[in-house]
């Protein structure tokens, strides 16, 4: 491994250490056990869980606590940090 290929290996281990030590974090939950764990909780409630992919996240929230309602968001770990766009997931 050259240099700059260590460093960006050594950056996306600090950021993945950093987000997996917080209490939202719930690492591999599909989509399904994640609303249950977020079903009744108030508005705005949250976690992070692992996506299907590697540095491939989803932010899950809770968007209507009466009607059951959740949002899903993708997000990646890449070399400039954590990213979110209108991003297809393949």
């Amino acid at each position: 491994i050259r240099g700059s290929e260590t460093s960006q290996v050594l950056y996306k281990t600090e950021q993945l250490l950093n987000i997996t030590s917080y209490p939202f974090y719930h690492g591999s939950l599909d989509g399904v056990s994640c609303e249950e764990l977020l079903r009744w909780k108030p508005n705005g409630t949250y976690l992070i869980r692992d996506g299907e992919k590697p540095n491939l996240f989803y932010l899950s929230w809770v968007t209507d606590s009466d009607q059951c309602h959740f949002a899903h968001v993708p997000f990646r770990l890449t070399q400039d940090g954590w990213v979110h766009k209108n991003m297809h997931i393949t």
